[in-house]
């Protein structure tokens, strides 16, 4: 019986160090590296060029704002539609270079300031011919 509670107590002793040694902070850093927000801005440098509305037609043009939606192609299907805001910070190229210049039906690539803002505000309006 003696020896029984010797191999326990050894057991427990052999065990309880090993545990505890897991369990401590040495080897961790203060603060994780922020992978994530690396990998976010490399995206975004990489993507910075992208429009954030591709292959849309303007199908409204109002006082300060175009709404643009994707080409009809299916006429029993329904799209989704997006207002954007124009102001004098907004850049128009390709085939036309003002707001006033912007027509119905134009085909555009829009990149905006703060995407999915209330308002969203367009930096750049790339006006484009589809080639058939």
């Amino acid at each position: 019986m003696f020896q029984s509670m010797v191999k326990q107590l050894v057991y427990l002793m052999c065990c309880i160090p090993l545990t505890l040694i897991g369990c401590t902070n040495a080897n961790k850093s203060e603060e994780p590296p922020p992978v994530v927000e690396v990998e976010q801005n490399q995206d975004n440098e990489k993507n910075k060029d992208k429009a954030d509305y591709q292959l849309l037609e303007i199908i409204k043009l109002k006082e300060a704002s175009i709404v643009i939606s994707s080409r009809e192609i299916d006429s029993n299907a329904s799209y989704a539609a997006y207002e954007i805001w124009v102001d004098e910070d907004t850049k128009i190229e390709g085939n036309r270079s003002t707001f006033e210049g912007l027509s119905v039906g134009d085909n555009v690539e829009v990149w905006v300031r703060d995407k999915g803002a209330e308002k969203e505000f367009a930096s750049k309006i790339v006006v484009y011919a589809i080639e058939s």
